[in-house]
């Protein structure tokens, strides 16, 4: 489709860049940060700016119908994500076929910062219609291209750039590294206060759900699953407080609720506290944000317990990630991973519950160099008795871009792997355009698939009944008073539950997880919905919890059961009037979408005060369980909601299940 007259005459003595960003094929859509900053930065060129026209595509859909809103376009730059790659492909293919002189460029995370032949080789040979990939920062780098785009189209002496070149033996040219830490980041213009997305908020304001923000850039780490971890981007660029503070001014006005934090590492600065502050003060005086989510330093400390608290008491919810990925050295050296040492994690751990502050451990399954016993280690470790404590278990996935993801690194622990749709969990999935996919690892030299399955039912069980709070006091209980292991709890209930004749319903649920290892083996996708809960998709720890909850009684039946076998495997005497409490406790503050809560619960034994000094209080004594008759008031701050979708999106997190709290009656 070509321009109208009018709009020729318009754009007359201007060439049109065209600049992409595509949204994730979910209900979330954020500002485009990454092309928002580029374009400040084009528009703040004279030269430039009197020499192009700048418009930001964000949203899904046909490519065609994408490539006809296009005027004579000179230029279409994309900046790629595992979310909206697909997507940017063929937007780049049809416009290629349609406007073949039109210079077509990539770059973003799925773009790796190192200039490796082998990978450059892949992805010209993969996207045949792209003609340059800038590695790194693209401010500096397309405006370089712009220029050069202007005069001779004579791109040898841009660093950080490969480009198609068909007078090379290889295909392409790769020039040399750009010097990024040499550079000023406070050069860039900020999109928000530049106006950049004044047109955005014109025409899709109903569309847009939130606002990314930077305050910093670059990271000190290295780690090989992660775009960032590479030598030449390894300090950081701050931005100054000033323009940090009117940024978020901006968003205040344009009553931005949700702000994603880009930082590789917030917390790792001073400023980082004073940045809380002003974010909890803007909370307080204008109700917004009322969520603020970031990227915490990888090597946690107290710094981070002060900030999280100053969100929290603020009014904005926040939790403290202790990431960790694996407990195991062989592995983290694999991967270039140097984590705190454990006596600090567990000292960290330990204060976060004391200030009652959440917080939750990452773990990576597929990584290189982890075996089924490494894995269970650390999932062992991670289910601690704090009640402000979680963990996450991630599936590892390849993301171009990252050292893992390099043809080297796949030989060399002999990635097994499977393509499967992008797909957010417990969000819609909205198929508008074109679909997207994940490279999951499903097996490497050290984890067979069959290894990675058993790892993966572990995990599953775990976050499900441990995580999710489902059977947390109930287990916790036993690992105090009859030194269980959970891990060794776990299996036996996976081997157990494989018959159906014995437990009927947690077999169900060991299917259900089973159901969604097939789906990802089979590239099906990794996440699955139910027929109670919309079209909300979920992990399989989260299907599994969910499942739990809609049939709660007979879920307890089977769980009290097989506790009590695997307590009389393991020789223990077991006190059935105490358990009986304890499964009463437990049970007692699991809300459902179908039944309230009762207000209250009385007991026959000290099971309350016992509760609250092994997971709540644990600078006491844990006192002897004793017949002491008292009562809890059961708190829900949530409340009833006799709908399932409204429940899972107001209780269940990546992290946990919000239930209720208990209130020791005096």
């Amino acid at each position: 489709m070509s321009c109208s007259n009018e709009e020729a005459l318009t754009q007359e003595k201007k060439k049109n860049v065209y600049m992409h960003q595509f949204q994730t094929p979910s209900s979330k859509n954020l500002l485009p940060l990454a092309i928002g900053l580029i374009t400040a930065f084009q528009k703040n060129d004279s030269l430039i700016s009197e020499s192009f026209n700048f418009e930001l595509k964000i949203l899904r859909g046909d490519p065609e119908e994408i490539v006809d809103s296009y005027c004579d376009p000179d230029v279409l730059a994309f900046s790629a994500y595992s979310w909206n790659f697909q997507q940017s492909l063929e937007v780049a293919n049809v416009a290629k076929k349609r406007y073949p002189d039109a210079l077509i460029v990539f770059g973003g995370p799925m773009i790796g910062l190192s200039q490796k032949p082998k990978e450059i080789e892949r992805f010209f040979r993969m996207c045949e219609h792209v003609d340059i990939i800038v590695h790194g920062m693209g401010e500096w780098t397309f405006s370089e291209i712009l220029r050069k785009r202007m005069d001779d189209n004579d791109f040898t002496n841009i660093g950080g750039i490969s480009y198609r070149n068909l007078n090379s033996p290889a295909g392409f040219t790769s020039t040399s590294p750009a010097v990024f830490l040499k550079k000023d980041i406070n050069e860039i213009p900020s999109p928000f206060l530049e106006g950049i997305f004044d047109d955005i908020l014109i025409n899709h304001r109903d569309k847009i759900t939130g606002a990314l923000w930077e305050t910093n850039r670059g990271c000190p780490f290295a780690c090989a699953f992660c775009v960032q971890g590479d030598r030449i981007f390894n300090n950081i660029l701050m931005f100054d407080e000033d323009r940090l503070l009117d940024e978020l001014e901006w968003m205040k006005e344009n009553n931005f609720e949700y702000i994603f934090c880009t930082d590789a590492n917030f917390g790792i600065k001073k400023k980082d506290i004073e940045l809380a502050k002003k974010i909890v003060e803007m909370k307080k005086n204008y109700n917004c944000p009322k969520y603020f989510v970031v990227n915490w330093t990888k090597n946690s400390s107290k710094k981070i317990l002060d900030i999280t608290e100053i969100f929290n008491e603020g009014g904005i919810p926040t939790r403290i990630t202790l990431s960790r990925q694996s407990f195991n050295d062989t592995v983290l050296e694999a991967i270039k991973r140097k984590n705190i040492r454990q006596s600090a994690y567990n000292e960290l751990t330990r204060e976060a519950n004391q200030r009652k502050i959440l917080s939750y451990t990452e773990l990576i399954l597929g990584l290189p160099e982890e075996t089924y016993d490494s894995f269970a280690a650390g999932i062992e470790i991670s289910m601690d008795e704090y009640i402000a404590h979680n963990f996450i278990v991630y599936l590892c996935r390849l993301l171009d871009g990252t050292e893992m993801a390099s043809i080297d690194n796949r030989e060399k622990y002999e990635y097994d792997t499977r393509v499967v749709p992008v797909c957010l969990g417990r969000n819609v999935a909205r198929q508008i355009g074109v679909n997207e996919y994940e490279e999951i690892i499903v097996g490497t030299s050290t984890m067979p698939v069959c290894d990675w399955k058993k790892a993966h039912s572990l995990s599953s069980f775990a976050l499900a009944l441990f995580n999710y709070r489902l059977a947390f006091y109930a287990l916790a209980y036993c690992k105090n008073e009859y030194s269980i292991s959970l891990r060794e709890f776990f299996e036996f209930l996976i081997q157990e539950t494989n018959d159906s004749k014995k437990y009927k319903f947690l077999n169900k649920v060991n299917n259900l997880i089973k159901d969604c290892q097939e789906n990802i083996i089979k590239e099906n996708g990794s996440l699955m919905s139910l027929d109670f809960t919309g079209d909300l998709f979920f992990e399989s720890n989260e299907v599994a919890c969910l499942l739990c909850i809609k049939h709660l009684d007979d879920f307890y039946s089977d769980l009290r059961d097989i506790i009590n076998e695997f307590l009389e495997s393991k020789g223990a005497n077991i006190n059935k009037a105490v358990l009986d409490e304890v499964f009463k406790y437990q049970k007692s503050l699991i809300p459902t979408w179908y039944s309230k809560l009762d207000e209250s619960a009385s007991f026959e034994y000290n099971i309350p005060q016992y509760f609250h000094s092994l997971c709540v209080d644990r600078d006491t004594n844990i006192p002897k369980i004793i017949k002491n008759k008292n009562t809890i008031k059961i708190l829900d701050k949530i409340g009833f909601d006799n709908n399932a979708v409204q429940y899972v999106k107001k209780r269940l997190t990546i992290t946990t299940l919000i239930t209720a709290e208990p209130q020791i009656e005096k």
